[in-house]
């Protein structure tokens, strides 16, 4: 279970020059660890990063159902020899990676920079690791769309949990889009050298640094 979560991490890693970072692998937690922390809510729940803070000490589990983890190997095998027209079990694998960078982008703020992260930087950063990772890997021309546009939130969300979902769709959507158009000229380098930028900027920062790139 863990080696699809570690390969997406390494990925993660390679795309934004990370050393030194927890391994994933040795934070996934099993359905039966998820039911005893959210009881009846586990049964909803397809991906989750648990954070409990005790003190100087910070614990941390990442959960994505077995389903999820499923179809999001079966995408990456369909695309693996090379781009497919298929976007079949896509969803999946986005919640998969999502769950991914959210442990990778936490523990690097908590550790390489010691700052605290909020879950609107967490969640920028998911869609901006899952746009990234796609296009450069697995380039379709639905891409944007289907990531941006083509999004359902959850009705059950509480107004602050939509909005922050909101928020951080519209600046990604921004900034993928500047990104895309970048790469399609043929500057995939110099994107790639401003996202590893934006990747280590606080939220405050991240935002003006889209409103100036895009």
């Amino acid at each position: 279970m863990a080696e699809l979560f570690r390969g997406l991490q390494r990925s993660i890693e390679s795309l934004y020059r990370l050393e030194n970072l927890e391994d994933v692998g040795q934070f996934c937690l099993a359905r039966e660890h998820l039911e005893f922390f959210l009881g009846q809510a586990a049964e909803r729940t397809r991906e989750v990063l648990l954070v409990k803070e005790a003190g100087e000490f910070t614990d941390v589990g990442l959960y994505v159902a077995e389903e999820v983890r499923q179809r999001a190997e079966q995408f990456l095998e369909v695309h693996i020899s090379g781009p497919s027209g298929a976007l079949e079990h896509i969803d999946q694998f986005c919640v998969a990676l999502e769950g991914v960078s959210h442990f990778v982008y936490l523990t690097f703020c908590g550790n390489a920079q010691e700052r605290p992260v909020s879950r609107i930087e967490l969640e920028l950063q998911a869609e901006l690791d899952k746009f990234l990772f796609l296009r450069l890997t697995y380039p379709h021309p639905e891409l944007v769309e289907r990531l941006f546009v083509q999004v359902h939130i959850d009705p059950t969300l509480d107004g602050l949990e939509v909005e922050r979902y909101e928020l951080a769709n519209q600046r990604a959507l921004r900034y993928a889009k500047w990104l895309d158009r970048q790469i399609d000229r043929g500057r995939a380098a110099s994107a790639l050298e401003d996202a590893r930028r934006l990747y280590r900027k606080p939220l405050s920062e991240k935002l003006e640094h889209i409103n100036r790139a895009a």
